[in-house]
């Protein structure tokens, strides 16, 4: 009934006669107090994405993670325009057109209506979402029923034109979704394929983007479209996910009750949107919260080998990661790891002397690393060690053996993570992401794809005996890291700074104590 349609000019009126400026910027501007410091930083890493060329987004995570507010903001800066100072992702330079998509009517009503627009079933409570009261231009348009869905708001642009967005659901399924053009697409909830395929045609026409956001619960969860996300290659698509060790705003008394009343199956990606990929995952990732902290490198044994293990890639990125492993007590270290796209040997040469802090610790290499070049007629292995990196002789193998089989590595990890041996230093966020991610098919393979660290973490471990104490490795000879001149036998060079002085290994020195 058009009485029971909000008036967003009366509702701002009436506010401005009962409540001081402050209260209604509290309550219809809440968009204000969201500035870098408010968002975690997988968000703030998914908003800057929009502007990365990619035109499918998904963030996912465990259940009250910050997913759909994330959206509902972005959302909001589109349709107005008015985006923060701080803004690097996607922007619209004019008024759009936007949907918003939910499984259902009432479902969308309580989520993506309610995270925008407020809880509409509420007096006065129009306005108070994600969308300042004062950018409404009209009423919005309702769906008939009094049963508080709305079918379509407009939203001032900072241009002076009027964006408009529509609430549509899965249920209305493919064919009542063609037709129609449209700039930006948020998807809250997993959709069928066939809508999402339906949905991303909407956007082509006019250069438009989508975004999904949702928990991969359930045996379903990370089939289809989570599926095509996180296992698919493509440059179009882009994936994050909130982890717990972000999600601030849950105290670890409350997720350490939650943890409790989840079952098995549900757990990770309850907690930590982890979908159950496949037929399970490869690595026991519930211990890794557990095994990954922080440990002081100069702390280790002085008889540790050190080894980097490699994996060759440029699109889907070249992979490198630093271990130690103690031969008396079978401990390993992970110690840094990075992952470098569409660049060259040359550069990852630099950024291997970077991590080893200028060191030529012995570096493992998959097989293809014979394979020549086309261009120059040299195997990837020798290209490599041409630019100064310190190839072992051979390929990886595993351990009394001669073949380099997958298998086999990825058991040493899992025996080395059940028996508490092995450590993983925080810096390496990626690798453990790929390490939760990775899983087994239906005929428990392991499903290769987004594993690049893995396979360099995997080389590693299999050839931890070929690796050297610190002690033993020369220099790299050149270049500001620390320990570039350093000759075998030597712990570490001379510094080359004071004592006392920031760049010193050693620390500040105390001038009065000379200490």
């Amino acid at each position: 009934m058009a009485e029971e349609i909000p008036d967003p000019q009366k509702l701002l009126k009436l506010a401005r006669q009962t409540m001081s400026s402050s209260e209604r910027r509290q309550k219809y501007r809440r968009i204000d107090f969201l500035d870098t410091a408010f968002w975690y930083p997988t968000q703030l890493s998914f908003f800057a994405a929009g502007s990365s060329g990619a035109h499918q987004r998904l963030i996912y995570g465990g259940n009250q993670s910050g997913k759909s507010l994330t959206l509902a903001a972005e959302t909001y800066w589109h349709l107005s325009g008015d985006y923060p100072s701080w803004w690097r992702g996607l922007r619209y330079p004019g008024p759009i057109r936007a949907w918003g998509v939910a499984e259902s009517a009432m479902l969308g009503r309580d989520t993506i209506q309610r995270k925008l627009v407020g809880d509409i079933t509420i007096e006065g409570e129009f306005g108070s979402g994600m969308i300042p009261l004062e950018m409404f231009a009209r009423k919005p348009m309702m769906v008939p029923g009094g049963n508080g869905c709305v079918d379509t708001i407009y939203v001032r642009h900072v241009s002076g034109g009027t964006s408009s967005m529509t609430f549509r659901t899965f249920e209305q399924r493919r064919e009542k979704l063609q037709g129609e053009s449209v700039h930006w697409i948020w998807i809250d909830e997993k959709p069928p394929e066939d809508v999402f395929s339906e949905l991303l045609a909407r956007t082509s026409a006019v250069d438009g983007h989508l975004a999904c956001s949702y928990t991969p619960v359930g045996s379903a969860g990370a089939s289809g479209v989570t599926y095509r996300f996180l296992t698919e290659t493509s440059a179009d698509r882009l994936a994050f996910r909130i982890p717990g060790s972000e999600v601030k705003h849950i105290s670890e008394t409350r997720r350490a009750d939650l943890a409790n009343e989840y079952d098995d199956a549900e757990r990770e990606t309850r907690l930590e949107g982890i979908p159950q990929l496949g037929s399970g995952p490869v690595f026991p990732i519930e211990l890794l919260p557990a095994l990954t902290r922080n440990f002081d490198v100069f702390a280790l044994p002085g008889w540790a080998r050190h080894i980097v293990g490699i994996d060759f890639g440029f699109a889907g990125g070249f992979a490198a990661v630093l271990i130690a492993w103690a031969h008396d007590t079978n401990e390993i270290w992970v110690i840094d790891s990075f992952l470098m796209k569409q660049s060259s040997a040359a550069y990852h040469v630099q950024r291997i002397h970077s991590m080893t802090r200028g060191l030529r610790i012995p570096v493992a290499w998959p097989h293809d690393g014979h394979v020549s070049d086309k261009g120059s007629g040299l195997g990837l292995a020798k290209q490599y060690r041409n630019f100064g990196a310190n190839m072992l002789p051979s390929h990886a193998i595993n351990h009394g053996t001669t073949d380099y089989r997958v298998e086999p590595g990825l058991q040493e990890i899992k025996e080395a993570m059940f028996g508490g041996r092995i450590r993983f230093a925080p810096a390496n966020g990626e690798l453990l992401e790929q390490m939760r991610m990775l899983h087994r098919d239906e005929d428990f393979r392991p499903v290769k794809g987004h594993d690049h660290l893995v396979d360099a973490l995997r080389y590693a471990v299999m050839m931890r005996r070929s690796g050297k104490a610190t002690a033993d490795c020369q220099g790299v000879g050149f270049g500001p890291q620390p320990y570039a001149s350093q000759q075998p036998g030597v712990t570490r060079r001379a510094s080359r700074f004071a004592r006392g002085t920031a760049g010193h290994e050693d620390g500040d020195m105390n001038p009065f104590t000379g200490r």
